[in-house]
């Protein structure tokens, strides 16, 4: 890790991030999801160029909001990412949340674009008349992506990936607000937190301080990415790090010690 870069402020942005270790470290592997594919430095920033390339065509603005509901999959990496490049804010939602409480959270965060998978898509129709302000949802399927005479228009994820090279050049600062993350809504309605580019790095620079975590080390991922613990304490520390995150669906009683011996 380069120290000076580490700690200047100027970096503190996920594009930077991605696009530096794309450049420096391009074949080393930074993702890898048990029982699914492993991804590269130069696979994760040409992912992140795709998509934001997709959401510019879709017509996403800089600041505009963007929904995410997704279990731990590489699509929600790259929404992520893309998210980002293209100026947006990520909204991660909770993908346990129902009715009343799934439509505060998107109306709260003024959510218009919301990526989700297919087996969630019925809590969303269940509360379409609570969300007149979601007008695109970008649909994770095996399958083709059906709107079912919903008011949004739904296109796949597929689609939605562009080519990289018309990818939006990135002027993101780390003052510039990068995530809507919600609190847990113990004592009431989840708050949306407003987190610039610079307060996400500090989660994952926290990691590497605290845990004097390196490039050589791995990262094993077990809590849902819509938690700030996985998202920017695991999975953007490693990356910040240049090490290797390795992302299971969720946690498994019965196979995270065979995890540890095989991915350490």
């Amino acid at each position: 890790m380069d120290e000076q870069r580490l700690r200047d402020v100027e970096y503190w942005s996920t594009p930077d991030v991605l696009s530096y270790q794309a450049q420096t470290i391009p074949d080393k592997i930074a993702l890898e999801f048990i029982g699914g594919e492993s991804y590269s430095y130069k696979d994760i920033w040409q992912r992140a160029k795709a998509v934001a390339a997709g959401l510019k065509t879709q017509g996403v603005q800089p600041g505009d909001k963007i929904g995410v509901l997704l279990t731990n999959r590489m699509e929600y990496c790259e929404i992520w990412w893309g998210c980002h490049l293209a100026g947006g804010v990520l909204v991660p939602i909770n993908t346990e949340l129902l009715g009343s409480l799934l439509s505060h959270t998107i109306n709260l965060s003024e959510v218009n674009l919301l990526v989700i998978e297919q087996d969630l898509l019925p809590r969303l129709e269940n509360i379409v008349e609570t969300i007149p302000a979601l007008k695109t949802v970008i649909l994770v399927s095996e399958g083709d992506a059906s709107g079912d005479d919903m008011p949004w228009r739904t296109i796949s994820f597929e689609s939605l990936r562009g080519n990289p090279a018309d990818a939006p050049a990135s002027d993101a600062k780390f003052s510039d607000l990068a995530c809507l993350m919600f609190t847990s809504g113990t004592t009431g309605p989840s708050k949306a937190v407003m987190m610039p580019h610079g307060h996400c790095y500090l989660f994952g620079l926290s990691t590497i301080d605290n845990l004097d975590f390196g490039s050589e080390d791995t990262y094993y991922v077990t809590l849902p990415m819509f938690h700030i613990n996985a998202m920017m304490m695991q999975i953007y520390g490693s990356l910040i790090a240049g090490a290797k995150a390795v992302i299971r669906k969720k946690f498994s009683a019965s196979n995270w010690i065979g995890d540890i011996a095989k991915y350490n």
